[in-house]
């Protein structure tokens, strides 16, 4: 993270768990190595802070002009509560960002080129509480909603979903 990405970062302290995107040149480099018969034409991203850069960087590489925000894409928050030290008890505390939040980061990633779609897609914010199987249940039903035969569609999320998404569709002993 350049030292302007630091200064920046005003939710060092109160958002850890959401650290923003340390490299906009990654994104970009893995999107080059794409085969160009793959058309994108549709993004959802988690609303964390690095999944909405990530996708507002690849939406300006791929020519796509909104990203659909997915609540139900989030990490498995028993890791993120741990890291706050947040009460387990405690499902009032608020730690996804606004979509006004979520609709800024993509549109400062983006440079104005990208906006979010609106409202947020699916009808589930992940429980603050929430299991690891739990969450590994709801990743994969989300996945198997978001799946789609007809086009093509990238999805941005964190590395629980991606296993969920690898045991989904390569099965149970597949891994990531």
């Amino acid at each position: 993270m350049t030292a302007d990405q630091q200064e920046d970062w005003s939710d060092a302290t109160t958002r850890p768990w959401d650290p923003p995107i340390t490299d906009f040149n990654l994104p970009r480099t893995v999107l080059q190595g794409m085969p160009n018969s793959t058309h994108t034409t549709i993004i959802y991203s988690s609303p964390f802070r690095r999944c909405l850069q990530t996708a507002a960087v690849a939406a300006v590489h791929l020519n796509i002009p909104q990203i659909v925000v997915h609540p139900e894409l989030g990490e498995v928050m028993h890791r993120a509560r741990r890291c706050c030290k947040q009460d387990d008890r405690d499902n009032t505390f608020s730690y996804l960002l606004s979509e006004d939040e979520c609709a800024r980061a993509i549109e400062e990633a983006s440079g104005g080129v990208v906006s979010m779609q609106r409202p947020f897609a699916g009808d589930t914010i992940p429980s603050w509480n929430e299991t690891y199987t739990k969450s590994m249940d709801r990743l994969e039903s989300t996945l198997r909603a978001l799946r789609n035969d007809d086009e093509s569609v990238l999805v941005v999320t964190h590395g629980d979903a991606l296993q969920a998404a690898a045991q989904l569709f390569l099965g149970p002993s597949a891994s990531v």
